[in-house]
Formats: C-alpha cells, sequence, structure tokens
C-alpha cells in the first residue's frame, strides 16, 4: 500500500535512582497522503494500524475521539502477535488562548489485560502550534513523568 514514511532518532539520557541511563531509539513511521497513520517500527515491535478515525479538522474543549487502534508483532514478519494498541485523544480547557490536547496510548496483551498506558500533552494555541507540556507513562507498576 503507498505510504509516506518518517524515521526519527531520540537520543539522550534519563537519570533513574540516581543512575544516567543512555537513551538511544530510532523508530520509522508510516502515513497515507493525508499523514493519517498506517504503521511504525522500532524498539522490539512492529506496529500494524487496523482502524482510523478521520482527524478533525477543528477540535473544540472536551472533544474526544479514537484516533487509531493497531495490532502490535514481534517484527515486520507478524509473525507473533503482541497485543493491541489503541490511541485516542481528548482536548481540554487551558488559558483563555490556548487549550491542551492529550494524546493517550494503552497497550494490552494478547489476553487484553492493560500492559502500559501514556499520555503525551501539548498545548495548541487557535494558530495550531503545538508545544509539548508532559508525557507521563505506565508500564506495570512503574509510573514515568516527563515534564518539558
Amino acid at each position: 500500500m503507498p505510504a509516506l514514511q518518517r524515521t526519527t532518532t531520540s537520543t539522550g539520557s534519563l537519570v533513574v535512582n540516581g543512575q544516567t541511563e543512555p537513551l538511544n531509539t530510532l523508530g520509522i513511521h508510516w502515513v497515507d497522503s493525508n499523514y493519517v497513520p498506517k504503521g511504525e517500527s522500532g524498539g522490539s515491535e512492529y506496529l500494524v494500524v487496523t482502524g482510523t478515525s478521520t482527524i478533525p479538522t477543528a477540535a473544540r474543549i472536551n472533544d474526544t475521539g479514537i484516533f487509531y487502534t493497531a495490532n502490535r508483532y514481534a517484527s515486520s514478519t507478524k509473525a507473533v502477535f503482541l497485543g493491541t494498541e489503541t490511541v485516542s485523544y481528548v482536548v481540554e480547557a487551558d488559558t483563555a488562548s490556548t487549550a491542551l490536547l492529550s494524546i493517550i496510548s494503552v497497550e494490552k496483551n494478547k489476553s487484553g489485560t492493560t500492559t502500559s498506558t501514556s499520555r503525551n500533552q501539548y498545548r495548541i494555541t487557535p494558530a495550531g502550534t503545538f508545544t509539548r507540556i508532559k508525557t507521563t507513562g505506565v508500564e506495570g507498576n512503574l509510573l514515568l513523568t516527563i515534564t518539558y
């Protein structure tokens, strides 16, 4: 299927319990000509988007919806099914001239049990400018919050 491809690299470090841990990730993301996600590869997973909704051209406070759903596999061969991912959004009030957009990802294993959640929060202006505010993630019983 035709798609646009974008490769992203993230580097840096995290300090965990006084120990500095290097961070270096590479991801490949595929989207259609309207930038609707089709899949991604990175780390130890390969995602195939199975359902998408239309990206709204305008949003209002309290708008919510499912951005997309995906199947998660161990590799591009899709021989080992790991589970699913559902990515949703919510628009919340911020100031008189800005709003907060949260992108929420919920991963489930093949039994349907939630294994991780993450929330990326952005401040958006009427002109459509996005500024990342914070990222919060829960993996098992580990909570990680990164504030920008």
